[in-house]
């Protein structure tokens, strides 16, 4: 065989690829409706009676079939992708927009109690009777229990944890700041940095309230008060003991028979929590506090920080 023939040749098999490449692009628009097996068996019986450079170009139809189908499917998942991307993004966006609205509702009860405290502070500073007075003192404690929980929903990281070590501070500073003028106090506090719940922050919140307030009242001793605070993680439990240095609790309340609205409160509220409590006299009031970490339906209630 001369060049010339071999040219010719060649160009015979460039014309028969191209007719290949076509055939392999109409193939790809009929794909959905023809198995591609069969096309295969097809081009193969086809074929068969062809010389190997027909061969040859059918093993290149073949592969390039195999390629346009690959593409096809690439294609689909990455529009799957995509889809399920923009998915993805809205749902975050619909999620970080409600976050949005229950911090700004929060923000919103905090400075509704916020005013409500002002009013009542308002109408404090207009009595002259000692024990009006106290009853005051007492309700802007137990206001600020909950103004306290918007405070730290407000800007806490998550919309239902809060930390349990800031919360009981902003307690403990807020009595401080009511009963200061009693004499002189001391705190001590020892706390683990805790998270927990809205649902145990605000039980935990009105017990500590009240056994501090209960301090305030009756834990002076010769113009001091000495009061430590302890809270301490073991295992599925919270451990919180508050203790002062006066004259102890009354004896019906160490035997749980008091009925004064605070040992109520403490005693209904520790009962809802299916939580410990134990008050004793130990060099002055003992009050302890054991709250399981597991509600009985087996949800954790706690994280750790």
């Amino acid at each position: 065989m001369g060049i010339q023939g071999v040219i010719n040749r060649i160009k015979i098999l460039l014309l028969k690829s191209f007719a290949v490449i076509i055939g392999a692009v109409a193939v790809y628009y009929v794909s959905a409706r023809v198995d591609l097996f069969e096309k295969v068996v097809v081009l193969v019986e086809a074929y068969e009676e062809y010389d190997i450079d027909e061969l040859i170009i059918l093993a290149v139809y073949i592969i390039i079939v195999l390629l346009v189908m690959q593409c096809k499917q690439v294609n689909i998942i990455n529009k799957n992708r995509k889809e399920l991307e923009i998915s993805n993004r809205l749902a975050k966006k619909t999620i970080e927009e409600k976050i949005m609205l229950i911090r700004e509702n929060n923000h919103r009860m905090m400075n509704n109690i916020t005013m409500i405290e002002a009013f009542i502070n308002t109408e404090k500073h207009k009595v002259t009777i000692s024990g009006e007075n106290e009853f005051y003192n007492q309700l802007i404690g137990k206001i600020h229990v909950v103004k306290a929980l918007y405070d730290k929903l407000t800007y806490s990281e998550t919309i239902r944890i809060i930390s349990l070590k800031e919360y009981i501070i902003d307690i403990v500073d807020s009595l401080k700041s009511i009963y200061s003028r009693n004499g002189k106090v001391t705190i001590q506090l020892s706390l683990e940095d805790i998270k927990v719940d809205t649902s145990k922050a605000t039980s935990i919140g009105i017990i500590i309230n009240e056994i501090v307030t209960n301090s305030y009242k009756y834990g002076f001793k010769d113009g001091l008060l000495e009061l430590s605070i302890l809270l301490s993680r073991s295992d599925d439990r919270i451990l919180l003991e508050v203790r002062d240095g006066g004259r102890g609790f009354p004896d019906n309340i160490t035997d749980r028979n008091g009925n004064s609205l605070g040992f109520t409160i403490i005693n209904s509220v520790a009962r809802q929590m299916n939580a410990e409590i134990a008050m004793e006299n130990m060099n002055g009031a003992k009050t302890t506090l054991i709250v399981d970490l597991c509600e009985k339906d087996g949800e954790i209630a706690i994280a750790s920080a």
